[in-house]
């Protein structure tokens, strides 16, 4: 009977052998030991939305502005401002705040977004009459 070679392998198998030893070995080793990454997560917030000052006459102005956290590039990043009353001016993450002729509490609202991501904010503003004037 005719005894086999231990290292004798027919074409084919010599070829698995080839292509599949890489591969085993990568699979072993790895990426040079570094974990795998794991895909970025995009994150944006708004961290606090000011405006000072907090209580005004009518007719005056305050600065509304808004901090915001962004993991891509903040000019990438679109600013909607809205009121319940008064005009806003401005389209950025710092604005001016117009209060309207009437006293009382209003809500100045914030959309910030990239495209994919927004998010919304609000703070309240007190509009007051000011001082009284009197007429002797």
């Amino acid at each position: 009977m005719k005894q086999l070679n231990r290292l004798s392998l027919l074409p084919i198998e010599r070829l698995c052998l080839r292509l599949m030893l890489p591969c085993f070995i990568a699979l072993i080793i790895g990426c040079n030991g570094d974990p795998p990454t794991k895909p970025s997560v995009e994150v944006l917030e708004i961290q606090a939305l000011t405006i000072e000052p907090q209580s005004l006459e009518i007719e005056n102005t305050a600065t509304v502005s808004a901090a915001v956290n962004y993991s891509g590039s903040l000019n990438a990043l679109g600013y909607t401002w809205t009121t319940t009353g008064g005009e806003i001016i401005g389209n950025t993450a710092s604005v001016t705040y117009v209060a309207p002729d009437k006293a009382g509490t209003y809500t100045i609202s914030i959309r910030v977004t990239d495209g994919t991501l927004s998010v919304t904010e609000k703070i309240a503003v007190e509009v007051t009459l000011g001082p009284a004037i009197v007429w002797e």
